[in-house]
Order: structure tokens, then C-alpha cells, then sequence
């Protein structure tokens, strides 16, 4: 059982990892000014985006659907509320980022009014991922590794 523990929590964590490291990608982009091109940075930024939501949708499907929220419910039912709150979170992330690139594409080099309130936006998610990431690892911790006595 200690494996299947392990592997979990391995599992999970290199996902919080790879998932951080996006996202300090992302707060960089972001960051930055677009230089020379506008179309080329936005749509660069956009790409950038995206591909971190499908990174975020993979690793919400290792959590959901079966993956480790059904485990922690079946063996925690009292953290089951815990556990919903976070896949509510899951879906909330991803229609902010839809939203993000929404305004992202109706953008253009004319009219970047709109580049300081991406820019907080993008940061406050980030900031809410890490929030979510280390209520995540609380509750693989409470789950897994506290030995509250009882068997499987």
C-alpha cells in the first residue's frame, strides 16, 4: 500500500511541478512588453496559453474521472468536500483562461487598452494555481500519509 501511496503522491507532484514551471513561463510572457510584432507576440501569447490549458486539462483528468479525487474520497469520505470544491476550481481555471484569450484575440496593435487587465488577470490565476496546487498536496497528505489507524 505504501507504493501505491508513493506512486500517487510521485504522480501528482511531478505534475505540480512540470505545471510550475509553465507557469513561470507564462507571468514571464506576460510580463514582458510586446516588442516588434504585436500579432506575432499575441498570438505567441495566446499559443502559450493554450497550451498550458491542455497541459492543466491532462492534469485534471489524472485527478478526475477515476484518477486521485475518487481514491481520496473512497478512502476519506469526510474530505469529500474538499475534494469537490477542487474539481469546481478545475473547471473555473480553465474558463478564465478561455476568457483571458478571448480578450487576448480581440486585441491589436492600436487598442492594447485592455493589456494591463490581461496581464492581472493572468497573475491572479497563476497565483489561485499555486493556492489550489498546495491545497491539493494538503490533502494527498491527509489522505495518504497520516496514519489515522484504521486498514484500507
Amino acid at each position: 500500500m505504501a507504493d501505491k501511496k508513493s506512486n500517487i503522491a510521485s504522480r501528482i507532484e511531478e505534475e505540480h511541478a512540470s505545471l510550475r514551471q509553465l507557469m513561470k513561463v507564462i507571468g514571464e510572457s506576460v510580463g514582458r512588453d510586446p516588442e516588434g510584432d504585436f500579432g506575432e507576440w499575441k498570438l505567441e501569447l495566446i499559443w502559450t496559453l493554450r497550451d498550458f490549458q491542455n497541459e492543466l486539462v491532462k492534469h485534471f483528468d489524472l485527478e478526475e474521472d477515476g484518477g486521485f479525487m475518487d481514491d481520496v474520497i473512497r478512502k476519506a469520505p469526510q474530505e469529500s468536500k474538499k475534494a469537490e470544491v477542487l474539481e469546481m476550481e478545475h473547471r473555473e481555471f480553465l474558463d478564465e483562461l478561455d476568457s483571458i484569450t478571448d480578450v487576448l484575440k480581440q486585441m491589436n496593435e492600436q487598442n492594447t487598452s485592455a493589456l494591463p487587465t490581461v496581464r492581472e488577470r493572468v497573475l491572479a490565476l497563476i497565483n489561485k494555481l499555486h493556492d489550489h496546487e498546495a491545497s491539493e498536496r494538503d490533502l494527498i497528505y491527509t489522505v495518504y500519509f497520516q496514519d489515522i489507524g484504521v486498514g484500507d
